[in-house]
């Protein structure tokens, strides 16, 4: 996990940036009950992470200082990604998708280069992928589909087409065979659009082992029921952990105008 940065220009403006950081530490704590926790955060504000978790909870929350004042909290994007390969002693390695600011859009060379500094004093392997450029735009799909098998292993590799433009990520998916789906609220424009087509196609295709998908959809606010003068409001984020039998969903995340 990882909190924003104190100099992130993403969240400088209506107290976007306490929110995050207050939900980041709730989430973190509750976690922690459970499966220890390395949290980053910008070398200064270390002391502030320190008094908030000098609290035990069952498992440690581990602060680890950057040299970033503009970090983003995105781990999922930006993170490594750690693999096991597949020779008889399982060696644990990470990955490197070279994270561009979700293509060019939130450019910053210090999180683009967060992956290799998060782990440069470790001793697990490097593996790099060339997925980068402004969203592979030189690669084809199956160039793409290839560099996925080499690196994490997949056997399938289902397409849904997304919409450009109107979130920092163009839609995104997480689908491991069950599927949550967010429902966009009653004339959501776009959003409606995009449920559709992602509907039809993962109601029909199969995963590694020919079996449906299952798809459990989950009703969005209504967007009109804020005020989207102060936030980019993207309702069809459906973050959250599972763990140890139980599921973490953040409350309260917003990128301020």
């Amino acid at each position: 996990m990882a909190w924003p940065g104190n100099k992130n220009p993403n969240y400088q403006k209506n107290g976007s940036l306490v929110r995050m950081r207050n939900e980041l530490t709730a989430i973190a704590k509750a976690i922690s009950e459970f499966v220890p926790v390395i949290l980053l955060v910008s070398r200064d504000q270390v002391p502030d992470a320190q008094q908030r978790f000098q609290e035990k909870s069952h498992h440690a929350v581990e602060i680890k200082a950057m040299d970033s004042g503009s970090l983003e909290p995105w781990m999922r994007d930006i993170a490594p990604t750690f693999v096991f390969s597949e020779n008889p002693y399982s060696d644990l390695h990470w990955v490197d998708f070279n994270f561009n600011g979700w293509g060019g859009q939130y450019p910053s060379a210090d999180n683009s280069q967060l992956a290799a500094r998060f782990l440069q004093d470790s001793q697990i392997p490097r593996v790099n992928s060339i997925l980068n450029p402004n969203r592979n735009l030189h690669m084809s799909r199956d160039a793409i589909e290839r560099e996925l098998h080499r690196v994490l292993n997949v056997s399938k590799i289902i397409w849904v087409p997304g919409v450009r433009d109107q979130d920092v990520t163009d839609a995104h998916i997480d689908a491991p065979g069950k599927v949550v789906l967010s429902r966009p609220a009653p004339g959501s424009g776009v959003w409606t659009k995009v449920y559709d087509e992602t509907k039809h196609i993962l109601s029909r295709v199969t995963d590694a082992k020919g079996q449906r998908l299952k798809i459990t959809e989950l009703p969005e606010a209504d967007v009109n029921d804020f005020d989207t003068s102060k936030t980019d409001m993207v309702l069809g984020y459906v973050n959250y952990l599972h763990c140890e039998g139980r599921c973490f969903l953040a409350k309260d995340v917003v990128r301020s105008k």
